[in-house]
């Protein structure tokens, strides 16, 4: 096996050295790599992104990770994850959207968004809505929704809620799918959904980092359709798994990265979150064992952790491995002794 100890300054560079290494072992992934001259050449690709896991001790460390992989098309997993349009508010984002689009929804989609957003319309308006619709369709569009809020009792409310549809559509129109985006925060009818609600604030933020990288409306709603609930890791999908050590029990893959390899996260001592010392020593082991072929240890000089960036001293487990390693190559030099029944020689005993 083949164990690669790096040093970055930050979680973002960190989050390019994976990025990087993932692009020289399958080939190439984007324009930029190939254009750089990052990426091997296609003779030298040697795994598939199935083949590849990385690994980190808090959820939060993903952030980073998520943001380079979709900048780079590395298509990815994440573990014990539900789809983003599956979370609190991205599907009435994204309804309005199409419709700030001069797109059609479906029924229950522009229903959600409305009982979402328009104060005092509840399930009987609603239904009023399936009335006004055109005959043998489902789908609703911004003539529908206007039809409706002429018949409407929360009128007032829904000729707010279309004109806001129209400021959108100018955004989108002037300056692009990332400012419709942003826009969205600033509209009235989203402003006190957004207030305390730091998950629907989290999810906006995901939706944009998306369009960043996606910023045709099409491409940017396929991306999002497309993905699915991680329940566990497709162990036949080819893409790479990012997941926390806890989750990769039991798992293994030819290739593993264990990113923020730092005092306070392995072991893990941050205020509030406290970890027992010989349980953080076993995880930090299984995470190196789920290796089969290549193993990556990642620190970052400087990280961002809920806010905050932290300067990080190396791991202690980090001095632990290369202390054996300056063991196990002095070893390597000695003369050669017929070695013992079931002994391995690459094989290095690290706790």
């Amino acid at each position: 096996g083949k164990l690669i100890i790096h040093e970055s300054t930050t979680e973002k560079a960190e989050a390019e050295y994976v990025v990087h290494q993932i692009e020289k072992m399958v080939g190439g992934t984007s324009m930029f790599s190939h254009d750089s001259g990052r990426a091997a050449s296609e003779t030298e690709a040697e795994r598939s992104f199935g083949d590849i896991a990385v690994l980190y001790r808090l959820h939060t460390q993903k952030n980073a990770l998520e943001e380079a992989f979709e900048r780079s098309g590395i298509p990815y997993q994440v573990a014990g994850e539900k789809p983003l349009i599956a979370c609190t508010g991205v599907a009435e984002m994204l309804t309005m959207l199409r419709l700030a689009n001069h797109g059609t929804v479906s029924l229950e989609a522009a229903g959600n968004l409305l009982q979402f957003v328009v104060k005092g319309l509840g399930a009987q308006g609603i239904r009023t809505l399936d009335e006004s619709r055109a005959e043998n369709t489902n789908l609703v569009g911004r003539d529908e929704l206007k039809v409706f809020a002429d018949a409407s009792k929360v009128r007032g409310k829904m000729k707010e809620f279309l004109q806001e549809l129209n400021q959108l559509e100018q955004k989108m129109q002037e300056n692009g799918l990332i400012a419709a985006i942003q826009h969205i925060l600033v509209l009235q009818s989203w402003q006190d959904k957004f207030t305390g609600d730091k998950e629907l604030t989290r999810n906006w933020e995901r939706l944009l980092r998306i369009a960043r990288n996606r910023k045709i409306m099409g491409d940017f709603l396929d991306y999002l359709m497309l993905q699915r609930n991680e329940d566990a890791v497709d162990a036949q999908s080819e893409r790479v798994s990012l997941l926390t050590l806890h989750a990769a029990k039991g798992l293994e893959f030819p290739v593993v990265f264990i990113t923020g390899c730092e005092e306070k996260l392995l072991p893990l001592s941050l205020k509030d979150m406290q970890g027992d010392s010989d349980e953080e020593r076993r995880l930090f082991y299984v995470g190196m064992t789920r290796a089969k072929n290549q193993l990556f240890l990642l620190r970052a000089k400087k990280r961002l952790l809920f806010g905050k960036t932290l300067e990080l001293a190396p791991s202690p487990y980090l001095a632990d491995i290369e202390e054996q390693l300056k063991a196990y190559e002095k070893a390597t030099q000695l003369p050669k002794r017929r070695k013992k029944k079931g002994y391995n020689e690459n094989q290095l005993s690290l706790f």
